[in-house]
């Protein structure tokens, strides 16, 4: 009898060992890229539609890539400053993102990717200095960006990346911030969305400029599963990336493990390469989009402003 209770409760183990195999891997992964445009016009706020500002004659831009589930709100304010430094700004609207979970579900990472590299090629001819700049899931599109033209005559000039991930989880790192990633891939083919819905902002105020996030709210199981199986992919390819990297990342960080920055940073092709632990302040957020941040945002701007001169020496 108690072999027979040991026999089923290994048996079960094992199942649960396989089914978290399955789910964490590549295996059987595909993903159609079917080109798809966003739709600014059905956003839900002002705040979430794309930015352009530009003047006569500039010769740089800056590209700023917002998150998952984000908007070009996270932006924003950062953009104007990058503005008055003297960078022509462009936040583009990912496709799915900034009007309804509706539009969100039907579209997926490579998608996204697709819809960024077609902007950035548009953008790449008319500039001579081009930079890119990305929080969260933005970053990591960057780094994949980066993966492709580095070494080609559409690469970037510089990059910037705040709070990427390239994982969520790693076991053998003691890491494990969204546990239930491992269901995910099992759950994403029967339920497109939990919980559901659009955050607006906080009209009522907020904390240090984290209020005017606008994104959506709630569980996306397929575009979540999407996101998660290409960040390992962009993980097999870091090495790719051979253009100057500068790196941030807060070690409050609560969405995005901040393991991530020095991880990273060892895999990339470039030995230009600058890591900024970033101190987020004692606030009760997430710490993780630093760019919309009142107490941070100049600096940042700064910083990476800085650094993108580098290239004019």
């Amino acid at each position: 009898m108690i072999l027979t209770v040991l026999s089923i409760a290994a048996c079960i183990c094992g199942l649960i060992v396989l089914l978290g195999l399955y789910a964490d891997s590549l295996l059987f992964f595909r993903e159609k890229a079917d080109p798809i445009e966003p739709n600014p016009e059905n956003c839900f706020d002002e705040k979430t539609r794309p930015v352009a500002l530009t003047a006569p004659g500039r010769k740089k831009a800056v590209i700023l890539v917002h998150g998952f589930p984000s908007s070009p709100s996270a932006y924003a304010k950062a953009g104007e400053l990058y503005f008055r430094a003297g960078y022509d700004v462009f936040i583009p609207l990912l496709p799915g993102f900034g009007t309804s979970p509706d539009d969100f579900v039907k579209t997926n990472f490579s998608q996204w990717f697709d819809y960024l590299c077609r902007f950035y090629e548009e953008k790449r001819a008319a500039y001579p200095k081009l930079f890119l700049n990305g929080t969260s899931m933005g970053g990591s599109l960057v780094l994949k960006l980066a993966e492709k033209y580095s070494g080609t005559d559409q690469a970037p000039d510089k990059i910037v990346t705040a709070a990427a991930p390239v994982f969520l989880n790693k076991i053998r790192l003691g890491v494990m911030r969204q546990p239930g990633l491992y269901i995910i891939r099992l759950l994403s083919p029967f339920v497109k969305k939990i919980g559901a819905g659009i955050n607006n902002g906080k009209p009522q105020g907020g904390t240090n400029g984290d209020e005017e996030w606008r994104g959506y709210e709630g569980i996306f199981p397929r575009q979540t599963y999407s996101f998660y199986m290409n960040l390992k992919l962009i993980e097999r390819n870091l090495s790719k990336v051979t253009v100057p990297v500068l790196m941030m990342h807060s070690k409050k960080d609560r969405t995005v493990p901040f393991a991530n920055l020095f991880y990273i940073a060892a895999r990339l092709g470039t030995r230009e390469i600058t890591c900024r632990v970033i101190d987020s302040g004692d606030f009760d957020y997430t710490h993780h989009c630093l760019f919309m941040y009142d107490t941070l945002r100049e600096r940042l701007v700064n910083e990476t402003v800085a650094f993108f001169e580098e290239t004019d020496k």
